[in-house]
């Protein structure tokens, strides 16, 4: 199932042959069951970590998609979680499979005027908490679960502000988009 998650989130596969082929790997029956799911895909490179790559420069154009620009935050039986000072690209993806997944942006630096997250969750959850100096937008569906944003606090009325936008699916799952205030610290 980490292989068909990783071709998902590679947008190897669409949404649809991805819940076709999840809901034909719970029913596999063997091992070779599991292995005739992903037979057809192309072989996943490794991931190997470089630590002398150099960031490519921004293209002019905001259509264009730039290396690095992604991140990728995948929960299957277990937890993830994001808080603090990070840098948030233009563009996540989020999937959880009977698991949950924390993005925490309230101390992040977005990277751009917009960042998208895309959200699946099966059978798991995720929740996103934004600060209120962002415009939030909430586009997903829910089956048998939930999709909800939750505007506790006033999202930003400015034009100019960041936008974070969510969208996504909730199977048996639920996804969370809400804003909230910057959590005070004491500095002792």
């Amino acid at each position: 199932m980490q292989d068909l998650a990783e071709h998902f989130s590679q947008d190897r596969l669409t949404m649809p042959e991805y819940e076709r082929r999840v809901e034909l790997a719970y029913r596999a029956a063997s091992s070779d069951a599991l292995r005739e799911l992903t037979r057809d895909l192309a072989p996943l490179a490794p991931v190997r970590a470089d630590a002398t790559a150099v960031p490519a420069p921004r293209a002019a154009t905001a259509v264009s998609r730039r290396v690095g620009t992604v991140k990728r935050f995948f929960a299957l039986m277990g937890g993830v979680g994001r808080k603090g000072r990070w840098s948030v690209p233009e563009r996540i993806q989020a999937f959880a499979c009977m698991g949950g997944i924390g993005l925490d942006l309230r101390e992040a630096t977005l990277t751009g005027p917009v960042t998208d997250i895309y959200v699946l969750a099966v059978m798991g959850g995720v929740e996103i908490i934004v600060p209120p100096d962002v415009r939030l937008e909430s586009d997903g569906f829910a089956i048998m679960g939930g999709f909800e944003d939750q505007l506790r606090e006033p999202a930003s009325p400015d034009q100019n502000a960041p936008v974070i936008r969510v969208h996504g699916l909730a199977i048996m799952g639920g996804v969370e988009a809400r804003v909230e205030m910057r959590e005070l610290r004491v500095e002792s």
